[in-house]
């Protein structure tokens, strides 16, 4: 076998194709805190690294959604803390959303079950949540929400 043309690239091109395929790595796999969902522990350990997020991971702690979001391929629309401080839960027992059918709906309906991408996430789109419940997106200049129903 002849190679006829040698391929470089610099570490600009490096770090574009990192930029427009960084969802094709392979991360190490996460069996922590739930072994049936690695995509929920990755989650988990991101979120519980961000400030943004403390209540949501306390409440995730106590839930065992492993068995609703099993394996790989789902989206999470996290809600902030300033979310879950609109709803006067920012004092609330860890196992608050964990210990009731309707708690757990709550976290569910955070969740699809598909892949989406920023692009894919625009304004006036609707996805059916893992609680069923179909979502519609809002989705204006620094703004962004959906609304259950």
């Amino acid at each position: 076998m002849f190679v006829t043309e040698v391929l470089f690239v610099d570490e600009q091109v490096v770090s574009q194709l990192h930029e427009e395929h960084r969802d094709k790595e392979t991360p190490p796999l996460l069996a922590f805190p739930w072994f049936g969902s690695q995509f929920l522990s990755h989650a988990f350990v991101a979120l519980e690294a961000d400030a943004r997020f403390k209540h949501v991971t306390r409440f995730l702690n106590q839930a065992d959604l492993a068995f609703y979001v099993s394996g790989a391929g789902y989206t999470f629309f996290v809600p902030t803390d300033a979310a879950f401080n609109q709803l006067r839960l920012e004092n609330a027992p860890d196992n608050v959303l964990a210990s009731s059918e309707k708690g757990m709906s709550v976290l569910l309906s955070h969740f699809v079950k598909t892949r989406l991408y920023d692009k894919d996430i625009k304004d006036g789109a609707t996805f059916t949540s893992l609680s069923n419940r179909t979502l519609h997106i809002s989705r204006k200049p620094g703004k962004f929400f959906f609304i259950e129903t």
